[in-house]
C-alpha cells in the first residue's frame, strides 16, 4: 500500500494517465488538457490547507466518473481513506439527485474539502457562461450543504 508523497504522485501519474486525450472547456479558454482542471482542483486545495489525503483524492475526484478506471482499481491501489473518499465523490446520476450527491459528499470530510476545491474551480470557469445565472444557483445551494460559505467561493462568482 502506498503512503504519504508517494500515494500523491501515484494519484498524479494515474489521473494524468486516465485523463489524457481528454478535454477541458473553459468559457476564457476551449479545448485544455482536462488534468489542468483536476490541477486547478489540487491548487485550490492546498490554498485551504490540503493534506495528502485530499490531495490525493483531488487528483482522482474525476479518474472513476470519467475514465475507464473503476472505484476496484482504487481501493486496491490507494489507502482506504483515500479509497472511501474517492467513492464519496463520484456521482451516480441515475441514482440520486445533485442535492442527494451534495448530502452524500458531506458525509466524507475529504470528499467534502475536495468537492469545495471543484465548486469553487467550477465557478471560476463558467463565469460569462450563457447558463451562469442556472449554474450558480446550483453551485451556490451545493456550497451552502457542504458548509464552505467560509471559503469564499460565492464571493469569486461576484
Amino acid at each position: 500500500m502506498l503512503h504519504d508523497i508517494d500515494m500523491v504522485l501515484h494519484a498524479y501519474q494515474l489521473a494524468a494517465w486516465a485523463h489524457k486525450g481528454q478535454l477541458y472547456t473553459t468559457n476564457t479558454e476551449g479545448g485544455l488538457p482536462y488534468i489542468h482542471h483536476v490541477a486547478q482542483v489540487v491548487q485550490r486545495g492546498h490554498v485551504k490547507g490540503a493534506g495528502l489525503g485530499e490531495t490525493a483524492v483531488a487528483w482522482l475526484h474525476d479518474v472513476v466518473e470519467d475514465t475507464s478506471i473503476t472505484q476496484e482499481i482504487i481501493n486496491m491501489e490507494f489507502p482506504t481513506y483515500v479509497s472511501l473518499a474517492v467513492e464519496a465523490i463520484i456521482r451516480i446520476k441515475e441514482e440520486e439527485t445533485y442535492l442527494e450527491y451534495i448530502q452524500r459528499v458531506r458525509t466524507n470530510a475529504m470528499a467534502r474539502f475536495v468537492k469545495l476545491s471543484d465548486l469553487a474551480e467550477n465557478i471560476s470557469n463558467c463565469k460569462g457562461d450563457e447558463d451562469w445565472s442556472v449554474l450558480l444557483r446550483g453551485y451556490e445551494k451545493a456550497v451552502i450543504e457542504l458548509g464552505g460559505a467560509s471559503w469564499g467561493i460565492l464571493d469569486e462568482a461576484l
